[in-house]
């Protein structure tokens, strides 16, 4: 494993709450926009710093930093869950949860009746479950993301979440080191895994994409060591306008740096995908749209 994936869902999140936690200040001053913009830039290339006690912990050990991170309101929700769903014919979340946290501890030793489902609003977490199972996640990711469903739906209590507060969930959980640990196997399905937070949370179905995209974005810019000149003053994309030396028709170059950007022409060009971002040496690192924003790797 390398260090850098280990820690860089973590350090994104993390930024990305800096971002929108800043936002409605900027909004206000936009004297100081770009500076304030640019100071949680430059955290996401100093927080790996931060991240370095996550390393060498175990798969056990990273399980335990995510339950124990929850709030007490989310923690007790995420058991009650577990213990339902058990009761319901699926133990293998709960059979996790005791195999690396401890045995959970059943009130006067029963459980409430279960109500009749129908009768019922669909509970997220029954969905988020479900569609995430169908993923086959790695245990530890699951189990993650599953404790970051009970952390939004308990913070949810009150109304849909903003932006900036489910991403408050996404770090309060600590899900990034677990996310990151095990990036390899879930880039591939990150789509997916948005699609699974949408339909579980369907009243800030669009914060969740924001969300997840602002981290995706970020993540990348991290993972490939994408030069700060570059980047927007978003700092989720590229600054078209730095690649001002045309190599030909469909090529621009930012010569201090060698990066380059190449007009997407492929056979099906697609998610407004515009352009590929490559480094010094021609390597393909990100897909843009026509803005510069990060779309994908």
């Amino acid at each position: 494993m390398q260090k850098k994936k280990h820690i860089l869902v973590a350090s994104s999140l993390t930024t990305a709450l800096l971002f929108n936690v800043l936002t409605p200040t900027m909004a206000m001053h936009d004297a100081s926009n770009s500076a304030k913009r640019n100071d949680v830039i430059e955290s996401l290339y100093e927080l790996d710093k931060s991240m370095e006690a996550a390393e060498g912990l175990s798969e056990a050990e990273l399980a335990k930093k995510v339950f124990n991170s929850l709030t007490p309101e989310a923690q007790q929700k995420f058991v009650d869950f577990m213990v339902k769903q058990s009761e319901t014919g699926d133990s293998s979340l709960l059979d996790y949860h005791q195999e690396v946290i401890g045995k959970v501890e059943k009130v006067n030793n029963k459980m409430e009746k279960m109500p009749n489902k129908t009768a019922l609003k669909a509970d997220p977490l029954d969905i988020l479950s479900t569609k995430l199972d169908r993923l086959k996640l790695p245990r530890p990711v699951y189990y993650s993301f599953m404790a970051v469903g009970g952390g939004i739906a308990a913070a949810a209590a009150d109304g849909p979440l903003p932006i900036g507060d489910i991403i408050g969930v996404l770090i309060a959980v600590g899900a990034g080191a677990v996310v990151g640990y095990y990036w390899d196997e879930i880039e591939p399905k990150f789509d997916e895994i948005i699609e699974a937070f949408q339909d579980s949370f369907t009243a800030m179905a669009d914060e969740i994409v924001e969300a997840f995209n602002y981290l995706y974005a970020k993540g990348i810019i991290y993972y490939y060591d994408i030069p700060k000149r570059l980047l927007n003053d978003k700092g989720d994309g590229v600054d078209l306008g730095q690649f001002d030396k045309r190599i030909d028709g469909k090529t621009r170059e930012n010569e201090k740096t060698g990066w380059s950007i190449q007009k997407d022409r492929g056979n099906k060009p697609h998610g407004g995908s515009a352009w590929k971002l490559r480094d010094s040496k021609g390597n393909r690192k990100a897909t843009l749209d026509d803005t510069g924003k990060i779309l994908r790797e």
